[in-house]
C-alpha cells in the first residue's frame, strides 16, 4: 500500500509541475501550441482529481464515469498531433464514439456486467482520439517528423494504450502499481517530447516569420524613392520603421511640369500595416499614372475608394493619414511655385525665409483618413494652397515624430511639434541634409534610441535664382 501511494504522489507530483511549468510558458508566450501543451497537463490533472472524487468511487458505472473525464485529455493530444503533422482531425467522429462508449458502458452495468464490460466501451470511447490521430500520423506523415515529433508521436501511442488498459487493471489492486508505474512512464515520455516537439515548431515558426519579415522590408525599401528630386526643390527623406517593417510611406513622383509629395501613416506598425502601405503605394501611384492632372482632393478620394474595398477584403481594420501635395509653377528662382494639397494628417510647417517666421498649415481637407469610409461626402472635401518663394522650408512629419516619447517612456513626455519649430527655426538656413540629420540626432538623443512608432519626415527647400 505504501508503494502504491509513493507512486500516486509521484505522478500526481509530475503532472502538477508540468501543468505549472507550461502554464508559465503559455503565459510568456500566448500561441497556440505552448496553450495546447498546457491544456494536455491540465486536463491530465483535472481527470486525476476527478477519478479521486468521491462521487466516483462508488460501483463500476461510477468510477469508469471519473475515468472519462481525461477524454478531454485525448481530444488535447489529438490536436496537438494535429498541429505537429498538418492532419485533420473528425471531432464530430471522436464525440460520437465516446458518447457511443457511454451509452454501452450505461447499459452493461444496467445488466449488471463485470467491470470490464462497463469499463471497455468507455475507456475505448476516451482513447479513440488519441488512437486515430496517431495512427493516422503514424500512416501518413511518419516519413516527414523530425525526430522529436516521432517521440512524440510514439509516447502518445503509449498513452493511448495505457488509457485501455484501465478496463484491465483498475479493479485489480494487486496489479495498481504495475498500472501506475506505466503512467509515471509516460508522463515521463510526455514531459520531454512535447515540450521538445512545441520548442521545435516554434523555431521553424520563427524562422519563417523571420524571413517573410526579411522579404517584406527589402520590398518596403526598395520601393521608397532612391534619390527623391523635384526640379528646383532641395530635398531630404527620412523612414525609421519602429519593427521590422513600417506603416509609414512617403513618396516622390513627378509627372511632367507637376510634381507630387506624399506622406502617409497607416495606423499601427509591423507587418499589416507594413502591407497596407504598400498597398496604398500601389493604388496612389497607379491612379497617378493614369489621372495625370487630377487634383489632390480628387486623388485621395479615388485612393480612399479602392483601399477601403481592398482592406474589407482582408478584413484589416486600418486607416491612413496621408497628405498629397501637387506642386506647379516655374522652376529655380523664376517665381514663386504653387502647391495644392489635400488630406487628413499632421500639420505641415513652412519656414518663411522673408520674415522668418514659421507657418503651420493644418491637414483638415478630408474628415477622416483614407480606408475609414467608403463613401467620403465631398462635401466636406477640398483642395488647400500655399505659395513658395525662394528659400522657403517645407517639413512634413508624421506623428512618429511629435509622439516620440522621452527615453522611450510616455510618461516622461512627448517630442511634440514645438521642438520640431525650435529646430527648424534654429536650423532652416542650413542645408536640409544638415536639417535632416539634426532632427534625426535630436529624436535618437530625447528617446534614448527607443521608437514605439514609425518615424518618418520630409524637407524641401525651394532653390533661389543660380
Amino acid at each position: 500500500m505504501q508503494q502504491i501511494q509513493a507512486l500516486i504522489a509521484l505522478y500526481i507530483g509530475a503532472v502538477f509541475f508540468n501543468s505549472i511549468l507550461s502554464a508559465a510558458l503559455w503565459y510568456q508566450r500566448r500561441d497556440p501550441l505552448t496553450r495546447m501543451q498546457f491544456l494536455i497537463w491540465l486536463t491530465t490533472l483535472l481527470g486525476f482529481v476527478l477519478q479521486g472524487a468521491p462521487p466516483f468511487q462508488q460501483g463500476n458505472l461510477a468510477i469508469s464515469l471519473g475515468y472519462s473525464s481525461i477524454y478531454l485529455l485525448s481530444l488535447s493530444i489529438s490536436a496537438l498531433l494535429a498541429q505537429i503533422s498538418h492532419i485533420t482531425v473528425p471531432w464530430s467522429l471522436f464525440h460520437g464514439v465516446f458518447a457511443m462508449g457511454l451509452g454501452a458502458g450505461a447499459v452493461a452495468n444496467f445488466l449488471h456486467q463485470p467491470f470490464f464490460a462497463v469499463a471497455a466501451p468507455i475507456a475505448l470511447g476516451v482513447a479513440f482520439p488519441t488512437i486515430f490521430g496517431s495512427l493516422k500520423v503514424l500512416a501518413t506523415r511518419w516519413r516527414e517528423l523530425t525526430f522529436a515529433a516521432r517521440a512524440f508521436l510514439l509516447s502518445a501511442l503509449l498513452y493511448s494504450l495505457h488509457m485501455l488498459d484501465f478496463a484491465v487493471l483498475r479493479d485489480k489492486p494487486q496489479v495498481l502499481a504495475m498500472a501506475f508505474t506505466i503512467g509515471i512512464l509516460v508522463i515521463f515520455m510526455m514531459s520531454v517530447f512535447a515540450p521538445a516537439v512545441i520548442i521545435e515548431m516554434l523555431t521553424k515558426t520563427q524562422a519563417r516569420v523571420a524571413a517573410e519579415m526579411d522579404v517584406a522590408r527589402h520590398i518596403q525599401t526598395q520601393i521608397l524613392p532612391k534619390s527623391p528630386s523635384i526640379p528646383g526643390l532641395e530635398l531630404a527623406c527620412y523612414m525609421k520603421p519602429a519593427d521590422e517593417v513600417g506603416g509609414d510611406y512617403y513618396d516622390i513622383i513627378t509627372m511632367g511640369n507637376r510634381a507630387w509629395i506624399l506622406l502617409g501613416d497607416v495606423t499601427g506598425h509591423g507587418l499589416s500595416s507594413g502591407l497596407v502601405m504598400l498597398m496604398a503605394q500601389s493604388i496612389i501611384s497607379a491612379i497617378l499614372h493614369t489621372r495625370k492632372d487630377i487634383s489632390p482632393r480628387e486623388l485621395n478620394l479615388l485612393a480612399n475608394e479602392v483601399l477601403f474595398d481592398n482592406l474589407q477584403r482582408l478584413n484589416e481594420d486600418r486607416q491612413m493619414t496621408i497628405v498629397s501635395i501637387c506642386v506647379e509653377g516655374e522652376e529655380q528662382g523664376q517665381g514663386p511655385r504653387k502647391a495644392v494639397f489635400s488630406g487628413y494628417h499632421d500639420n505641415i510647417f513652412i519656414y518663411r525665409a522673408a520674415s522668418r517666421t514659421i507657418e503651420t498649415v493644418h491637414v483638415t481637407q478630408l474628415p477622416c483618413g483614407l480606408g475609414f469610409l467608403r463613401d467620403i461626402d465631398t462635401s466636406l472635401t477640398s483642395d488647400g494652397q500655399i505659395e513658395l518663394h525662394p528659400n522657403d522650408l517645407v517639413v512634413l512629419i508624421t506623428d512618429g515624430v511629435s509622439e516620440a516619447a522621452a527615453h522611450g517612456d510616455y510618461q516622461r513626455g512627448l517630442f511634440l511639434e514645438d521642438s520640431v519649430v525650435q529646430l527648424i527655426s534654429a536650423a532652416a538656413h542650413e542645408p536640409v541634409e544638415t536639417i535632416k540629420k539634426k532632427l534625426v540626432s535630436e529624436l535618437e538623443s530625447f528617446t534614448g534610441g527607443i521608437f514605439h512608432d514609425d518615424v518618418t519626415f520630409m524637407i524641401a527647400r525651394v532653390k533661389s535664382a543660380a
